[in-house]
């Protein structure tokens, strides 16, 4: 079982207390989705790895570690809605 596998696991887990037996919850998953995305966009922004029409400027590496964990953090929960009980490994 790899480190993502492990931390995906530890995730469900916590998830399991708190939500049981529910159904999919379609608005709740789109909401989540959009999320997901809101924090993919603020880790592309945040590593400026897509403006390269603007000045350099530094990158601050402890915001793109908190928004690459936050959008982490959603899409697990994303794969929680979809009732994904593992992750496979993958090259």
């Amino acid at each position: 079982m790899n480190d993502l596998s492990k931390m995906y696991q530890v995730y469900v887990n916590k998830e399991l207390q708190v939500n049981k037996n529910e159904i999919l919850n379609v608005a709740r998953l789109k909401q989540k989705t959009l999320s997901f995305l809101h924090d993919l966009g603020e880790v592309c922004q945040d590593s400026r790895c897509f403006i390269f029409w603007e000045k350099e400027e530094a990158i601050h590496h402890d915001e793109l570690l908190e928004h690459y964990l936050d959008g982490l953090k959603m899409l697990m929960s994303i794969g929680y809605e979809l009732r994904i009980d593992t992750i496979k490994k993958s090259y």
